[in-house]
């Protein structure tokens, strides 16, 4: 595997690993984001900042958290948005110190460089909810998007969804390729007819 790829498949790991954090898939939890709320409740930022803002998912979330926040529906450490990050460059050790000073906690461990295609590097991180406009303007930091997207187990239907039978009708049939697949675990007693027909297991 390329290094550019394989650098993308663990950026792309990461951060999907980091946005199921506390994600529901089959019920929505008592205390899930997902809450409609009135007009004035949603975060206003100045015109300017909107241009770092990657979705209107990452304004609905820390909106949401802050809402349940100020009403004492959860807990202050439960209010932390969690969110991605993107810098030009590796930030320098005086701007992290000036993330840290505003609450800001940065896994810079999970911190991935610019790329050919991509301008910016990214972060994963966690912001305290009255720190979002304090954050974006930071002129070091350049665009912010939510972690917490939320998803729903496809179960049997994976393959039809990423469209597999139309590449199996063309004659590929996996033949001398081996998939690895980082999972929660696999029934081993499971004899559905959709599994490949050798399964290795660790």
């Amino acid at each position: 595997m390329k290094k550019k790829n394989y650098i993308f498949f663990v950026v792309l790991l990461t951060v999907t690993i980091f946005s199921q954090i506390n994600s529901p898939t089959h019920n929505t939890p008592k205390n899930s984001d997902r809450l409609l709320l009135q007009s004035e409740h949603y975060i206003q930022l100045p015109d300017e900042l909107y241009n770092k803002v990657m979705s209107g998912k990452l304004i609905e979330k820390i909106s949401a958290k802050k809402y349940k926040f100020k009403k004492g529906e959860i807990t202050q450490s439960e209010s932390q948005g969690k969110v991605v990050i993107y810098f030009d460059h590796e930030p320098q050790e005086d701007q992290k110190q000036v993330l840290s000073d505003m609450g800001v906690s940065c896994y810079w461990d999970t911190w991935t460089p610019s790329m050919e295609n991509h301008p910016y590097g990214f972060v994963l991180a966690e912001i305290p909810v009255n720190k979002l406009q304090n954050t974006l303007s930071l002129n070091f930091v350049k665009k912010m998007e939510t972690a917490e997207y939320e998803t729903q187990p496809q179960n049997n239907n994976g393959n039809q969804n990423i469209r597999a039978p139309e590449v199996w009708n063309t004659g590929y049939d996996g033949s001398g390729i081996k998939v690895g697949v980082l999972d929660s675990g696999l029934d081993s007693f499971y004899k559905g007819t959709d599994l490949a027909k050798s399964i290795s297991s660790f």
